[in-house]
């Protein structure tokens, strides 16, 4: 939004100060005339700024930042962790960053399907913490995984052992899907027939027990209820059921366990399907009854929170959510891609590549604002257009602006235009010298982000920028507002005509 405002701003004060014509010097002296002339050369100013300027210096942020800064020896946990502190810090002092740092390393960098894990971790955040404000703080523990709201149907005495193996159905006996209702219609002419139904369905659930037994397994997890009738003959099998589980609880499971469910009792049950575990346990949280899937070799638990510190911990849960969306910006690496097709408004778009081994990241601390102006500022001075040059001070103008008000909130020298010169001054001195890494530090000074190791995606700032620029190009095309309100009656024919011209 700051963003969007500096680039509205600049540019409404260029059109009325006559700086966008036609010609490159607008003499009228009619001020209806400059802003019409003012705005059509400032849409295709704007168009010349997003499809051949800004392309070229996105790549540049794109492939030269990341290499600069490989160059350095830098691990990728070590620059994931930087990533993890660098989203943290303005919200917590730097030792509780790099503590919370280090435990979401821990819980993610020990995972082989690392993207997959760090992609669940990131959407369903928010569902691997229970809170349970009616507890005393004392009270407050951590459980393992996999806390499941669903219930036993039935529980056979094997349930209490150290091993299960557990296979999944998502559908009823039936072969409904979750939600999804019966249509299934009988014309029965005698009682045989209702009884030949009966016992076929009895047969279907007899068949399926008699599999789950020869391949061992001794617990049925079910999206959909189950019958009495097939609890019962599960139940003489020796086989527990748990019904009743939520489809995104299953999608959990088979990520963490690498296995795959049943669609219908007809599917054939191989090792693929079987998810061993240690045990099950039924806990009841906050009144809530829960069935804990103990699973292995798995780095994270279920932290149980309580008040008076449940909006505290949800403060900390936004900020660690956003801390695992910054790192999930760094995969997979983005290339700046040209579209081959030569037409008036070329297109422009960040092509997503599937490299899981690449990282895309930059130094904070208005580091890529700082580089886009330098580059801005190198292309603006070589350019014969007026018109664009014009538009690449706007753009410029307002990078820095942004970075005006990072030092503002951040410095603790004041926040005069002439502190701020000063430090400007030293940055782009550095980056014309020492390479793509200065910027400003949380304490309002000049210094070296890489050596600090303050690390933020380029991807998520460039999409940023680029739907701040977006939604600027859809403001410049936009020739008039007209807001029609609730109009004041008037007996005069005069007045009615103006509201009539008005609407």
């Amino acid at each position: 939004m700051l963003l969007l405002d500096n680039i509205l701003r600049e540019t409404s004060d260029a059109v009325d100060k006559g700086t966008f014509s036609h010609s490159g010097t607008n003499l009228s002296q009619n001020k209806s005339a400059i802003e019409k002339q003012g705005l059509i050369s400032v849409r295709q100013s704007f168009q010349q700024l997003t499809s051949e300027v800004l392309p070229d210096i996105q790549a540049f942020l794109v492939t030269c930042s990341s290499r600069h800064i490989n160059q350095k020896g830098f691990s990728s946990s070590r620059i994931l962790k930087s990533v993890y502190q660098s989203t943290l810090m303005p919200h917590y002092n730097p030792k509780v960053c790099e503590f919370l740092a280090c435990k979401l390393m821990e819980a993610l960098s020990d995972s082989d399907k690392y993207i997959a894990l760090l992609d669940m971790f990131v959407s369903k955040f928010y569902s691997l913490i229970v809170r349970v404000p009616s507890r005393p703080y004392s009270q407050c523990s951590t459980v393992d995984p996999l806390l499941m709201k669903c219930k036993f149907i039935v529980k056979c005495s094997e349930v209490g052992k150290a091993l299960f193996k557990v296979v999944v159905l998502r559908s009823g006996f039936d072969h409904l899907q979750a939600g999804e209702e019966s249509k299934e219609k009988y014309n029965v002419r005698s009682s045989t027939q209702i009884t030949a139904i009966l016992l076929h369905k009895r047969r279907v659930v007899e068949s399926f027990g008699e599999i789950c037994n020869h391949s061992g397994i001794n617990v049925l997890l079910c999206t959909e209820n189950v019958p009495s009738f097939a609890a019962e003959i599960l139940q003489r099998k020796g086989i527990s059921v748990i019904a009743f589980a939520l489809e995104e609880e299953v999608d959990t499971l088979e990520l963490l366990s690498g296995k795959v469910s049943l669609n219908s009792v007809n599917d054939e049950i191989t090792n693929t399907n079987i998810i061993p575990l240690k045990g099950i346990v039924e806990l009841i949280i906050g009144g809530q009854r829960y069935l804990q899937l103990q699973m292995t070799k798995l780095p994270w638990k279920h932290l149980v929170l309580c008040a008076p510190t449940v909006g505290l911990c949800d403060q900390l849960a936004m900020m660690c959510q956003k801390a695992l969306k910054a790192v999930r910006f760094c995969y997979p690496s983005s290339t700046i891609m040209r579209s081959k097709e030569k037409v008036r408004n070329v297109d422009y778009t960040i092509q997503v590549e599937n490299k899981e081994d690449e990282l895309s990241f930059i130094p904070g601390g208005g580091t890529l604002e700082l580089l886009m102006s330098s580059k801005l500022e190198t292309f603006s001075q070589n350019c014969s257009n007026p018109n664009l040059t014009a538009m690449c001070n706007i753009f410029r103008k307002s990078l820095i602006d942004v970075v005006k008000v990072l030092f503002r909130n951040t410095s603790m020298m004041g926040d005069s235009n002439r502190d701020f010169l000063e430090t400007l001054t030293v940055i782009e001195e550095q980056l014309k010298t020492a390479g793509e890494s200065w910027g400003i530090d949380r304490r309002g000074r000049a210094c070296n982000m890489a050596e600090k190791g303050v690390y933020e995606p380029v991807c998520g700032k460039l999409h940023v920028i680029n739907c701040v620029l977006d939604l600027v190009d859809q403001l410049l095309r936009i020739d008039k507002i007209v807001s029609v309100g609730k109009t004041i009656q008037d007996s005069s024919s005069d007045s009615e005509e103006e509201e009539e011209s008005s609407l």
